[in-house]
C-alpha cells in the first residue's frame, strides 16, 4: 500500500502541524473522513487496477498480469473459490448437530494423550457442565472483539450539505480532490466554513 498511502500520512501530519488539525479532537476526525475518505477511497481503486494489470515476469511461462493469470487460471484449473458466497449461503441452512461438530479433528478426538493433554492446559474450552465433553472449535466461549466505531457527526447532515457545496462552488480549488496542495486548501477552507456554521472561530471545530 505504499503506492498510494504515504501520500496521506504526509498529508495529516503536515495538517497537525502546520493547518490546525488536533487529532485528539474527533471533530477534526470526522471532518478528514468527510472530505478525504472518498478520494483515498478512490486511490486504493486505482492502485488495485494498476497492480492487477502490471505484467509479471515468470520464468516458466508467458509473462502475464494478475488479471490474466486469475482468467487464464479459471480457464485452465476451473472456477476454484467462486462458489464460497453460495457455499455460505447452504451452510446456513445446515442441521444445528453438523455445525456445531464442523472442524472437529475426530482423530485427534481418539488420541488419548492428547486429550489429557488438551483437558490440561485449555480447559476454558471445555464444557463447564461437563468436563468429559470434548472442545469445540467452532463454539469457543469467547469471540475476539474490535470496537470500530465511525466518529460522530460534527454537524448535523443539513449543515455537512450545506459545507460540501461550498466547497465544491470555490473558485480557489476543485473539490474533491487527490492533489495533496490542494487538500490542505481544502482543509483550511472546510475549517473555516465549519467555524461559521457553528457561529464560533475555528479553533472551536
Amino acid at each position: 500500500t505504499r503506492g498510494y498511502n504515504t501520500k496521506w500520512k504526509n498529508l495529516f501530519i503536515d495538517l497537525e502541524l502546520y493547518y490546525g488539525l488536533v487529532p485528539e479532537n474527533p471533530a477534526h476526525i470526522w471532518l478528514l473522513h468527510l472530505l478525504f475518505l472518498p478520494s483515498i477511497n478512490q486511490d486504493v481503486q486505482d492502485w488495485a487496477q494498476a497492480w492487477n494489470s502490471h505484467v509479471i515476469e515468470l520464468s516458466d511461462e508467458t509473462d502475464r498480469s494478475p488479471r490474466d493469470l486469475f482468467f487464464f487460471g479459471l480457464v485452465r484449473h476451473g472456477p476454484h473459490g467462486l462458489g464460497w458466497a453460495s457455499q455460505a449461503q447452504d451452510d446456513e441452512h445446515l442441521p444445528s448437530d453438523e455445525v456445531a461438530v464442523y472442524g472437529v479433528d475426530w482423530e485427534l478426538m481418539d488420541d488419548r494423550r492428547m486429550m489429557e493433554h488438551l483437558l490440561v492446559n485449555t480447559p476454558q474450552d471445555w464444557a463447564d457442565h461437563n468436563p468429559f465433553t470434548p472442545p469445540l472449535p467452532s463454539q469457543p466461549d469467547r469471540l475476539s472483539y474490535v470496537e470500530c466505531e465511525p466518529p460522530d457527526a460534527s454537524l448535523p447532515a443539513e449543515a455537512a450539505e450545506l459545507l460540501l457545496a461550498q466547497l465544491r462552488a470555490s473558485l480557489r480549488f476543485n473539490f474533491p480532490s487527490r492533489s495533496m496542495d490542494v487538500c490542505k486548501l481544502i482543509w483550511t477552507e472546510a475549517l473555516m466554513i465549519c467555524g461559521r456554521l457553528h457561529g464560533v472561530d475555528t479553533h472551536g471545530v
